[in-house]
């Protein structure tokens, strides 16, 4: 039996560790989300009342993978929570056809039938959830459950096992019985023969052959010999012709009345005996038997030799060793139906013993084996489902028991496992929910970023993106040109015109001039109503700055005519102070209370200015170091010394004469 034993363990091992296909992964593949995914996606919006987002997750699971009975029964749940009745049924009947023994899908469409109303249909789910869901299987009357299965199997396995081992010693002993009774007809058989051959020669020696013939027709109507015959050994029949009489009367003398009695019993002789077996009762002096067939009736033929004895020599001569050979042929009919009848009761016995032996183990190892496979089975489902607190039964202390054990073991782990991994996927969230606020705050930023970088000149954008830690930004000392700027008649004009329509003026020249400043690598440094102040400062040579600054104030000028032209019935035409120096100055950031500012300070920068208050409307005035590094470009008209508000020197300054006008040049 240790070998059904083993076939029974492989057999709960393949019933026990099957993959549930429905069971969904722990963890999401971070990329092309698969239907598991979806699934655990769905179950997640689920628990959190999203039954839309539920319903569009588990669709998504099942355009993945059709064959997914858990995620169509989740479908189910979330149409029924949205009050979609019919096609919850329709989700739920879908994932009963999948898995007929889906505990928690009949639950759930015993709920919808019972609100919709069917409480026939629910009734019957309550009644016979196993046929409900076979009803739903296509093409079976029974669905395919562990439990059937496994039971079959056993008893297939049990049958054949009965079937060889009974089969095998019932097969034995058939063949043992009907060894036993052809051995016992054999025997009886030569016992005759033994039996016939002695009267033959008990007659023979008081010299009554006629006596030895009627032996034989009394032997010969026997129902038990079907054959006897008496063979010369030349073959040919005894006792039928006066062959051997003749042969006796030259050796002896006989009886009158046996010689008449004789010669009324005499006849035709019957066909010559020879063959193998024949000339070996001859030679071997030795009973030859074997069975064969005649008329459909199976024989048990012996060829018995009859000796020639020193007292029969007397008669019969001494010249052979062998006088007559005796056939006899007996009926093994009997014997083969007796062996029938045993083979027979031996196979009914058989059979019921199987039948029996087969219904009393299969009920055995249905209680013992199979209901603690479909208990283990079914806890093995709730773990899938989710149930990590369900406990297989473990009391017994064999396998099976030892199985459930390791069952509970294997289940604990997976609860710690899976709280391990929730908090993991909570931190992950948590993770993940950080990092989406910082990409929020982060575009923020660069949405501030963007903004503000219009009012930061572009040198201090060029330092922080070189250096975000601005150690540059400290002040330092560095050689710049300022160019100060301002409209002039300001005051008389915002006396005449709207202050709202000034403004927009104001707004679209100097934003005119802003794309000149940029152009021409300058920063407007500080605004303040009609006045800008722009620093330019160089990477690469010293005089960049000068030239750029003088190229801009130029540009200007020419931008402030044609916007007066374009704008001539919408505006009034406005002329600019524009004073231009150069020089070392403090550059770098400022801090004025809680506000930061990036500017040149330093007596370059104020006389900058002084030089923008002293220039007519429409002039450039430069001072004497501006004017040596541009003259080789520019046209200059000197204005003599000058003297300017806390200045203690006068200062000689220059007029720029835009292109096309030349009163002086320098």
């Amino acid at each position: 039996m240790a070998w059904i034993v083993g076939a029974l363990i492989l057999l709960l091992g393949a019933a026990t560790t099957a993959p549930a296909n429905d069971d969904p992964p722990l963890m999401p593949p971070p990329t092309a989300p698969s239907a598991e995914s979806r699934y655990t996606d769905g179950l997640a919006l689920a628990k959190a009342s999203d039954w839309r987002g539920a319903e569009q997750a588990h669709r998504e699971a099942i355009r993945l993978k059709a064959a997914f009975p858990a995620a169509w029964n989740g479908l189910g749940h979330a149409l029924r929570k949205q009050s979609l009745y019919d096609e919850s049924v329709r989700a739920y009947r879908e994932a009963l056809r999948l898995r007929p023994d889906y505990p928690q899908a009949l639950e759930y469409l015993g709920e919808a039938y019972v609100q919709m109303g069917r409480l026939e249909d629910a009734r019957a789910i309550l009644i016979d959830p196993e046929g409900v869901g076979a009803a739903l299987t296509p093409g079976s009357d029974h669905p395919p459950m562990l439990g059937s299965r496994l039971a079959t199997k056993i008893t297939v396995l049990i049958v054949v096992v009965l079937i060889i081992g009974f089969g095998a010693s019932t097969v034995w002993t058939i063949r043992r019985e009907a060894a036993l009774l052809v051995e016992q007809n054999k025997i009886a058989a030569r016992r005759l023969t033994a039996s016939i051959v002695a009267s033959i020669e008990g007659a023979m020696l008081e010299e009554r052959p006629d006596v030895t013939r009627m032996v034989l027709q009394e032997l010969k109507s026997s129902s038990s010999v079907e054959g006897l015959m008496i063979y010369r050994r030349n073959g040919v029949e005894a006792f039928t012709d006066l062959a051997t009489l003749d042969e006796v009367k030259r050796n002896a003398d006989i009886a009158p009345e046996v010689l008449a009695n004789i010669r009324k019993m005499q006849r035709q002789p019957a066909a010559t005996m020879s063959g193998p077996m024949f000339q070996a009762a001859l030679e071997t002096r030795r009973t030859q038997e074997w069975l064969d067939v005649k008329k459909g009736v199976p024989l048990f033929t012996l060829l018995h030799p009859i000796p020639n004895q020193e007292r029969c020599q007397g008669c019969h001569g001494g010249d052979h060793a062998v006088r007559a050979v005796v056939q006899v042929s007996t009926s093994m009919e009997p014997v083969f139906a007796e062996v029938r009848r045993h083979r027979n009761r031996q196979i009914l016995i058989a059979l019921l013993t199987i039948v029996a032996a087969g219904a009393v183990l299969t009920v055995a190892m249905g209680r013992v084996v199979v209901r603690p496979i479909k208990t283990l089975a079914a806890a093995a489902r709730r773990v899938g489902d989710g149930d990590f607190d369900v406990q297989a039964p473990a009391s017994s202390p064999d396998e099976l028991g030892r199985l459930g054990a390791a069952f509970n073991e294997m289940t604990s782990r997976l609860a710690r496992a899976y709280a391990d991994l929730e908090g993991k996927n909570a931190e992950l969230a948590t993770a993940l929910q950080n990092l989406q606020e910082s990409r929020q705050r982060l575009a923020l930023l660069e949405q501030l970023k963007g903004e503000l970088s219009k009012f930061v000149p572009e040198s201090v954008k060029r330092l922080l993106e070189h250096n975000p830690n601005a150690t540059e930004l400290e002040k330092r000392s560095a050689e710049v040109s300022v160019l100060f700027l301002d409209i002039a008649g300001y005051t008389k004009l915002s006396e005449q015109m709207d202050a709202k329509k000034l403004n927009q003026q104001v707004q679209l020249y100097f934003s005119s001039f802003l794309e000149i400043i940029q152009r021409h690598h300058g920063d407007v440094n500080e605004t303040a109503g009609d006045g800008l102040m722009v620093i330019f400062q160089s990477d690469r040579h010293a005089s960049d700055h000068v030239l750029n600054a003088t190229h801009a104030a130029c540009a200007i000028r020419q931008k402030t005519a044609a916007l007066n032209e374009e704008y001539g019935g919408v505006f009034p035409p406005i002329q600019l102070h524009m004073g231009l120096n150069t020089g070392e100055a403090l550059v770098g950031a400022t801090k004025l209370g809680q506000r930061w500012t990036f500017t040149a300070t330093g007596p370059t920068t104020n006389v900058a200015a002084r030089f923008a208050g002293s220039a007519q409307a429409g002039e450039i005035v430069v001072g004497p170091l501006t004017a040596e590094r541009i003259r080789h470009q520019f046209v200059l008209e000197s204005l003599g010394e000058r003297t300017f508000k806390n200045v203690s020197q006068p200062i000689r300054v220059y007029r720029v004469i835009p292109p096309g006008v030349y009163e002086s040049v320098v």
